[in-house]
């Protein structure tokens, strides 16, 4: 109906992006551009460790990887970051630059570059059936089922060794609800801004509650004010704003222990 030059996606954080693409493919007429990845650049590590086959996905089948936070990170984590991600993509492009300091054109041509030689090296792959990942699985978005079926029991890339070493994970024939898990409530308690901030980052606690990837929510706040919260692994976001029609949260993790996360929010 309305014919759009250009359709930006942005899947959920726990979304594969080898799915979306593979979805985006059946799609008829339509042509995937550029397949961005945003990490953070200070976070790199643990959620490779916490969240290692949707983590990795998103970077591996990366056309462009767009590190953030490499305003505030230190240089030892952006140049141990990027020495990660290189190892899981080295064909990918790579912006390190804080973001503020580029133009939205620079930005666009990295991703139009990275874009065309995924193309070539898709075409290449085409004739030279060679481009595997040392296990002799291919990574390119067609081959992604195949990819699935062949790991078995007789697959020695140490692909299903969670515990063991996250920087050769890859395809897994996993869905975000078979791993991640949401819990939440509604709630009319009033909370100050410090008890909320204690909460949040009581959440690091994984033997306890879990292991939390996001939470976020609106809560009443005893000063008459509203609190709308954000929390990710290692980071901790409040602000203040209107009322909702009542309080409610929501926490997104693996292995989530339910009880728990109750008590403390009730506390």
């Amino acid at each position: 109906q309305f014919h759009p030059d250009r359709i930006l996606i942005e899947p959920s954080g726990v979304g594969k992006l080898s799915d979306v693409a593979h979805a985006v493919e059946q799609v008829e007429g339509a042509h995937i551009g550029t397949k961005v990845t945003v990490v953070d650049a200070g976070k790199c590590r643990m959620y490779m460790r916490n969240f290692g086959e949707f983590f990795n996905d998103q970077v591996e089948n990366a056309d462009l990887i767009v590190m953030s936070r490499t305003d505030t990170a230190s240089a030892e984590k952006i140049l141990a970051a990027t020495e990660l991600l290189k190892q899981l993509n080295a064909k990918a492009g790579l912006i390190s630059t804080p973001w503020d300091k580029l133009s939205g054109e620079q930005i666009v041509e990295a991703m139009e570059h990275n874009a065309l030689h995924e193309e070539l090296e898709h075409m290449e792959h085409e004739h030279h059936h060679e481009h595997g990942c040392g296990c002799g699985h291919h990574h390119h978005d067609h081959d992604h089922e195949e990819h699935e079926h062949e790991h078995d029991e007789h697959c020695t890339c140490g692909c299903h060794d969670h515990e063991h070493d996250h920087d050769h994970e890859h395809h897994h024939h996993h869905h975000a609800d078979e791993v991640f898990t949401s819990w939440g409530m509604e709630t009319p308690r009033k909370f100050t801004e410090s008890a909320l901030r204690g909460i949040l980052s009581a959440l690091e606690d994984e033997a306890k509650y879990g292991v939390i990837l996001r939470a976020k929510g609106i809560v009443d706040a005893e000063d008459g004010d509203w609190l709308y919260f954000d929390y990710v692994p290692g980071e901790v976001d409040i602000r203040r704003g209107g009322a909702a029609v009542t309080g409610r949260f929501c926490v997104i993790g693996s292995k989530l222990n339910e009880q728990a996360l109750k008590e403390l929010f009730e506390h």
